[in-house]
């Protein structure tokens, strides 16, 4: 390394300073050394060196470290450092370090970090926090949270939520709700129904009045009501009619000498897992499954009562009223439609001949069996029968014939009076015939709705499960006793 003109300034300070303490150093021990030899010719070494050390350290030695010092830092420590540093770095600093490890991270470190946690505490960290907080709200927060959301969304938020939630439910929800409850029932309801309360009645009640009034379950339910009141009245009344039936049959059978009258097999009674005869298998029927349970009805010897009833077949009240409410209706349309075509004619023609009357009279008496013809032909009843739960059939239980209704309805009209003194057969009659049904093979049923059937089976069933735990109290009789041609015994 070539040296510059700095430098031998510098080591020329350097010689001067030394040469000067030097110089200074040795004419001192020199005149200590030449008095003591004159003085003292005893003196050893020892005691010159305790002379001299105290000028050393006071004087000499200063004044050496003074001039020899701003030529060491200036000029041989960077040039030991210069060529001490790469060694330090590559090898004996990682040496170092890996010697001190164990105890800096057993001692040192442990014992900085408890010195410094309270100063950090008190002093640091919050003046730490103060400054970078304007830069955290503005800058960090909002790229954390955009980062962190999809994973806190997709993964933490569900976890937490099921963890916490039993808890939540357990404790916090029903002290929450007990402690808002007052407030919600005192201030924010009163407001919220008053805020809400126009919307609901000019928006929310319209639409679902239309929607109500617009859904085809809700229309058939109010239709189903409307006829379920009606054909609750209905039902009431033809049950009456039924009652009397069997009060004026009990009574006939009384009168004329004759044991009460079986008691037949019911819908009811089968629907209900009432086993039949040993001629007719055991019946479980559902009360949903009328179209099958009518089916095995036909396939009986003797068809069951409708439910609601206790007999299959009608009775004098039940029959003599509806023939009454038949020829009272249709004579009193005949009757007006008559009168009023008489008086029509009469206004245009003059004064008609008696042989006009007499057949206009006729065809309009002829009205009657005409109708009740049409009617159980087509229909298998008339207006009466329909009002009273009537139906008129043959033994398999099919509408009769047009030939059939018409000899059917015109003896009963031309023959009344015979019909009426000869009603008592029907007292002996299995079916309740009377001698002109035995005559042209036909019957006359009760008929109750289907509605009215699963009506009678329900409440049926609900006695039956209220008496569930009184089985010493059936709902109905047993299974009643047939003779061999299927039909009840004891009727002659």
């Amino acid at each position: 390394m070539s040296e510059g003109p700095l430098d031998a300034g510098r080591r020329g300070s350097v010689r001067r300073v030394v040469g000067g303490a030097f110089d200074a150093t040795v004419g001192r021990v020199s005149h200590s050394v030449t008095e003591a030899a004159v003085d003292v010719t005893g003196a050893t070494v020892e005691q010159v060196i305790e002379e001299i050390e105290p000028y050393l350290v006071e004087e000499a030695i200063p004044r050496i470290v003074d001039g020899v010092t701003p030529y060491l830092a200036q000029t041989v420590v960077p040039a030991i450092l210069d060529d001490l540093t790469p060694r330090l770095v590559e090898d004996l600093l990682p040496r170092i370090l890996n010697d001190l490890r164990p105890y800096l991270e057993a001692e040192l470190v442990p014992a900085v970090v408890d010195g410094l946690v309270p100063h950090l505490n008190e002093s640091v960290a919050p003046e730490l926090i103060d400054a970078l907080m304007p830069k955290i709200e503005q800058e960090i927060a909002p790229q954390l949270i955009e980062s962190l959301m999809p994973m806190i969304e997709a993964r933490v938020a569900p976890q937490l939520i099921e963890s916490l939630m039993p808890m939540i439910e357990a404790r916090v929800a029903p002290q929450l709700i007990d402690a808002l409850m007052p407030r919600i029932e005192q201030e924010i309801a009163p407001q919220l129904v008053d805020a809400l309360m126009p919307k609901i009645r000019s928006e929310v009640v319209p639409t679902i009045m239309d929607d109500i009034i617009d859904e085809p379950a809700v229309r058939d339910l109010i239709r189903e009501q409307s006829q379920g009141l009606f054909l609750d009245a209905i039902e009431g009344f033809r049950g009456a009619l039924a009652d009397a039936d069997t009060v004026v049959d009990r009574v006939g059978r009384h009168l004329l000498r004759r044991g009460p009258r079986p008691a037949q097999p019911t819908a009811l009674a089968l629907v209900l897992d009432q086993e039949a005869d040993a001629d007719t298998r055991p019946l479980r029927l559902a009360v949903a499954d009328l179209a099958q349970t009518r089916a095995m009805w036909r396939e009986l010897p003797v068809q069951p009562a409708p439910a609601g009833r206790s007999f299959t077949y009608g009775g004098a009240v039940t029959r003599l009223l509806a023939l009454a409410i038949d020829v009272t209706v249709i004579g009193w349309v005949a009757s007006q439609g008559l009168t009023t075509l008489i008086n029509l004619l009469e206004s245009f023609l003059g004064t008609l001949p008696g042989w006009f009357l007499a057949g206009a009279s006729l065809l309009a008496a002829s009205l009657i069996p005409i109708y009740l013809t049409l009617c159980c032909w087509a229909m298998g009843r008339t207006l009466g029968m329909a009002v009273t739960g009537l139906r008129v059939c043959t033994p398999d239980g099919r509408r009769p014939g047009f030939l059939r209704c018409v000899v059917r309805s015109w003896s009963l009209m031309l023959l009344l009076f015979i019909w009426l003194i000869t009603g008592p057969v029907s007292v002996f009659d299995p079916k309740r015939r009377s001698l002109l049904d035995m005559l042209l093979h036909t019957e006359v049923r009760y008929s109750v709705p289907e509605t009215q059937q699963r009506r009678h089976m329900r409440d049926a069933l609900q006695k039956l499960r209220e008496q569930a735990v009184r089985p010493d109290q059936p709902i109905h009789g047993g299974a009643p006793v047939q003779g061999p041609d299927g039909l009840p015994s004891g009727d002659a």
